[in-house]
């Protein structure tokens, strides 16, 4: 099953209506549509704005022989949300720092490096700050219950 397919029956599950998951994502119901059908694939962010608004905090790698996807696994440990927050942000923060470092050692040493390269290194940054972000907040809205 496809990460579309796999939101899509959880949601419907949960008695949740796509307007009402998009509403609540801050995306449109066409795009949660267009994800659940598999027509696109949602940015890391969107995914993980949909997972948490699904309550949904593991996901594991599958193959279909020829390609890789990610399936929401629904039963987890208990107490096991903490030590997964930390270690994805922990992660993030890494990925982010490296991303940084390349930038501005090009900005600095002029390296020739293509504008559509540091164009990603840049998004690569803004994106890893999304998420540590959404992960951030889960974490922190996690631990006060």
């Amino acid at each position: 099953m496809n990460f579309g397919l796999s939101i899509a029956k959880i949601r419907m599950d949960r008695g949740i209506s796509q307007a009402d998951l998009a509403r609540q994502a801050g995306i449109s119901q066409s795009t949660v549509s267009d994800i659940e059908s598999g027509k696109t694939d949602p940015r890391v962010s969107t995914a993980l704005k949909l997972l948490y608004l699904l309550d949904i905090r593991y996901m594991e790698i599958v193959s279909n022989g020829k390609h890789y996807g990610l399936r929401p696994v629904m039963h987890t440990r208990p107490g096991a949300d903490r030590k997964v927050f930390e270690e994805a942000i922990d992660c993030l923060t890494a990925i982010r720092g490296w991303a940084q470092l390349a930038v501005e050692q090009v900005e600095r040493e002029s390296f020739p490096l293509s504008r559509q390269t540091l164009g990603q290194l840049r998004l690569l940054i803004d994106e890893a700050d999304r998420l540590a972000q959404i992960l951030g907040s889960g974490y922190r809205k996690k631990s006060r219950r």
